[in-house]
């Protein structure tokens, strides 16, 4: 993510810069500060709006399995608009520890695998065969934790009948 967020921070510098520049000029009757400061806080304020919409999850509509697959909280806030009996309430409530306990062991393991690849690359020299090891251990826990989210929506799903399958999918 900080990667994603370097290329806006520097526009933003750039921004800056102009802005003073401009302002600058402007008050030596060069012209066009004003103009160049609105368009400046205007980049300004597109950059913040796209920051926020990626802190906030923004970025989920772009994800295909959204349409076909529900997180626990949606049916859970929904659950009387739904007519959730009190056996799929039951099995819903008992999928949701299994899942937990089992995606907290992996992330444990995921923090122990992104620390991996951080030591290769922080060393002078890159051993490229030992960075490579260490991150197909990163990518193989990542994919676990995807795995279980997935297959958890699967599971939830499948305890909703069509109707309310259709139901949910219009509440979002």
């Amino acid at each position: 993510m900080r990667l994603l967020l370097l290329p806006a921070v520097l526009c933003a510098l750039s921004a800056g810069t102009n802005v003073l520049a401009d302002g600058h000029g402007a008050q030596s009757g060069h012209g066009g500060g004003a103009q160049a400061q609105a368009q400046a806080r205007e980049r300004m304020m597109k950059m913040e709006r796209a920051r926020r919409a990626h802190q906030e999850g923004g970025n989920r509509a772009e994800d295909p399995l959204d349409e076909l697959l529900f997180p626990p909280e949606p049916i859970m806030r929904h659950r009387e608009s739904l007519d959730l009996s009190k056996s799929q309430g039951r099995k819903i409530v008992s999928l949701i520890p299994g899942f937990q306990s089992g995606v907290v062991e992996t992330q444990w393991k995921l923090l122990d695998a992104k620390a991996a690849v951080r030591t290769q690359l922080e060393a002078w020299r890159i051993d490229e065969k030992a960075l490579e090891a260490a991150l197909d251990a990163l990518f193989t826990m990542e994919n676990t934790v995807r795995r279980r989210h997935i297959l958890l929506r699967a599971q939830l799903r499948n305890e909703l009948s069509p109707e309310q399958v259709v139901l949910l999918r219009s509440l979002r």
